[in-house]
């Protein structure tokens, strides 16, 4: 009985899914860089230095950066903001170039995703299966 699918490459497999996400991210990263600083920036609606602020003085000592993960916590400036979401492109299009670095653009992506979570509030069912699947990504050979 013939095959109706043909067997593919895991390599090739692998490569569509990773560069697949890639374009997911980008697209995220991309739309999140135009929102981010006129919603938690200095002058936006909820700034994130406030909050962070609060945080440090609810949560003093080590705790803080275990429960509130993000690169804010070195500089909450716009332009750390900006940074995060420039950085978040920059891995995403590392990701979809593919190679030997794409696992640490995965990590890349996560460390920023995360740390604009904190600005933003990723609280949509998307945005969660975006965090699970950078994580499965990282591991990708």
């Amino acid at each position: 009985m013939p095959q109706l699918f043909p067997a593919l490459a895991p390599e090739l497999v692998w490569g569509l899914f990773a560069r697949g996400l890639g374009v997911l991210f980008l697209v995220s990263f991309a739309s999140l860089s135009l929102q981010v600083v006129r919603s938690a920036g200095q002058g936006g609606g909820f700034p994130i230095a406030q909050r962070l602020e609060r945080i440090s003085r609810d949560f003093p000592g080590v705790r803080r950066f275990f429960y509130f993960p993000t690169l804010l916590w070195l500089s909450s400036s716009d332009g750390m903001l900006r940074l995060l979401s420039l950085g978040g492109v920059a891995g995403s299009c590392l990701a979809i170039y593919g190679g030997p670095l794409s696992g640490a653009a995965f990590i890349v992506i996560y460390v920023c995703y995360v740390s604009l979570d904190m600005a933003i509030g990723l609280i949509f069912p998307w945005d969660c299966l975006a965090f699970e699947s950078a994580v499965l990504a990282m591991f990708l050979p």
